[in-house]
């Protein structure tokens, strides 16, 4: 049998454990990591941002059908919100605006984490 010193621990009669407590060095704010403030580590993170507009059935006729200034009806009222999404997500809601002849999107409403919590598992 070995000795018993302060650092052993008993575990069965023929096994012993031995714990040494643990070291630390100091450590200066100067080696601590920066803190991240910024989003600059996400730039160049490919997002693909869509608007959805409404949507529609059309028979595989219908389509065929369609062309150059064709107009197909579409089941949301004109002038009124529409989904923002990025990568397929609803991230929020806006309405379509005309700046300069162009088209844009105002958003009047971010989803809350709530909502997009539960899109995760659709």
């Amino acid at each position: 049998m070995c000795p018993k010193e302060d650092n052993v621990q008993e575990v069965s009669p023929e096994k012993k454990v031995t714990a040494k407590k643990a070291k630390f060095e100091e450590v200066t704010p100067e080696e601590m990591p920066p803190k991240v403030t910024s989003i600059e580590g996400i730039l160049d993170v490919p997002m693909e941002v869509s608007v959805r507009l409404g949507k529609t059935t059309l028979s595989i006729q219908e389509l065929l059908n369609t062309g150059p200034g064709s107009i197909v009806e579409l089941d949301s009222i004109a002038g009124g919100t529409v989904d923002i999404l990025i990568n397929n997500r609803i991230f929020a809601r806006g309405e379509i605006v005309v700046v300069e002849e162009r088209f844009g999107v105002r958003i009047t409403a971010l989803i809350n984490p709530e909502e997009r919590i539960q899109q995760l598992g659709k």
